[in-house]
C-alpha cells in the first residue's frame, strides 16, 4: 500500500513538472489537458488550477479561465495569482493575453544602449517561483538599491544583477522609464529583455546599457540578429 502511494506521488510530481515544462514552451493545449488530468486526480491541487487558468487564458477561453481562477480562490482565498488574473478578466469582460510565445515588437528594437538581455538573479526553482512564459511583460521596480522584477500579479520573479541595477536606479530617479518582457525561462533562471522606454531630458548624455558589457548585460541586438 505504501509503495503504491509512493508511486502515485511520483507520478503526480512527474506530471506537474511536465505541465510546467509545456507551459514554458508555450504548448498551451497540452498544458491545459495535463493540468485537467492533475485536477481529476486531486481536485484540491491549487497549482494545477492556477496553471489551467493561465493555459486557458492563453488559448483565449476567458470563461474557462474565470472558472479555473475562481476555483483557485475557493481553494485558497489568499492566492494572489488567481485574484489578480480574475480581476483582470472581470474588468476587461474577456480574456487578456498576459503571456504567450510572441515578444512585443516594440520591445525588440535594438537601439544602441537602449536595451539588453538580462539573466535575473535570485530566481526560485521553476516549480516554486511565479510562472511566466516567454513574451510575458514584467514589472521592474526599485527595491532599495536593487531592481526587483515582478510578474503582473506583483510576485517576485528575480532581481536585476546588482552592477546593472546600480547603473539604472539613478537613471530612474532622474526620470527614465523601463519595461521588461520575458525572453526565455528554464528551471533555474529567467532571462528578460529590458528596454529603456522613456529617456528624461536630463539623462540624454547617459547610456542605460553599455554595449561592451560581457555577461551583465548581453546586448539585445546580438540576440535579435539571427
Amino acid at each position: 500500500m505504501v509503495l503504491r502511494e509512493n508511486e502515485q506521488e511520483r507520478a503526480i510530481k512527474d506530471k506537474t513538472q511536465e505541465a510546467i515544462a509545456l507551459a514554458m514552451q508555450g504548448k498551451w493545449e497540452s498544458a491545459a489537458a495535463l493540468n485537467r488530468e492533475l485536477l481529476d486526480a486531486d481536485a484540491s491541487d491549487l497549482g494545477a488550477c492556477n496553471r489551467l487558468g493561465k493555459a486557458l487564458l492563453e488559448l483565449g477561453d476567458g470563461d474557462g479561465a474565470k472558472l479555473a481562477f475562481s476555483r483557485s480562490l475557493e481553494l485558497s482565498p489568499s492566492s494572489a495569482i488567481a485574484r489578480k488574473n480574475l480581476e483582470l478578466l472581470l474588468a476587461s469582460g474577456g480574456p487578456q493575453k498576459t503571456g504567450g510565445s510572441q515578444i512585443a515588437p516594440h520591445l525588440l528594437i535594438g537601439d544602441s544602449g537602449k536595451s539588453a538581455r538580462v539573466a535575473l538573479l535570485g530566481c526560485a526553482p521553476g516549480s516554486e517561483r511565479p510562472f511566466v512564459s516567454p513574451g510575458a511583460e514584467v514589472e521592474v521596480k526599485r527595491s532599495g538599491d536593487t531592481l526587483a522584477v515582478n510578474d503582473q500579479a506583483g510576485q517576485l520573479i528575480g532581481i536585476v544583477p546588482p552592477k546593472l541595477g546600480r547603473r539604472l536606479v539613478p537613471l530612474m530617479e532622474g526620470g527614465n522609464q523601463y519595461k521588461g518582457v520575458v525572453f526565455t525561462t528554464t528551471v533555474d533562471t529567467v532571462k528578460i529583455i529590458l528596454r529603456e522606454t522613456y529617456q528624461h531630458p536630463s539623462q540624454r548624455s547617459k547610456l542605460s546599457f553599455l554595449m561592451n558589457a560581457t555577461a551583465e548585460p548581453e546586448p539585445v541586438v546580438e540576440a535579435l540578429s539571427l
